[in-house]
């Protein structure tokens, strides 16, 4: 759903009086809908704490989005959809002591962009999987 508009599929929409008015879609679709407006996003963390020890896990999931509407939908570049997951732990020696760690993009979700349909990839982008891990030392 764009603003008052139903998305029937890729190229039609019913509008608020019921009637479908597909030949002016390519015109009042950017005023009926936000471009680059995410539908579906899931966001969760699961996390572990006792007095010396810390650990989380956090999921991010953004569904697919226009970016950029072209001059007929099958010109339409879409932002794809994203999973990533990251881990981060600590665990604390004494009161000045501690050790951590972070692991950031796990499954080295790409950074993608499709023209009109999802086999028409525009650009793609890897950013691999990153970690830290490090002392932290209050003085």
């Amino acid at each position: 759903k764009y603003g008052e508009c139903i998305k029937n599929d890729n190229e039609s929409f019913i509008f608020p009086d019921a009637k479908s008015h597909d030949e002016y879609v390519r015109i009042l679709l950017p005023y009926a809908r936000n471009v680059s407006a995410v539908e579906n996003m899931l966001n969760a963390s699961w996390a572990y704490e006792s007095n010396k020890f810390f650990v989380r896990v956090s999921t991010n999931y953004s569904g697919e989005a226009v970016d950029e509407l072209g001059s007929d939908a099958w010109e339409d570049r879409y932002y794809d959809e994203q999973f990533f997951l990251d881990a981060n732990a600590a665990y604390t020696i004494n009161d000045k002591i501690r050790i951590f760690t972070e692991f950031k993009n796990i499954t080295n979700q790409p950074l993608r962009y499709y023209q009109g349909a999802t086999h028409r990839t525009m650009q793609l982008e890897y950013y691999n999987f990153n970690w830290n891990l490090g002392v932290k030392i209050d003085l």
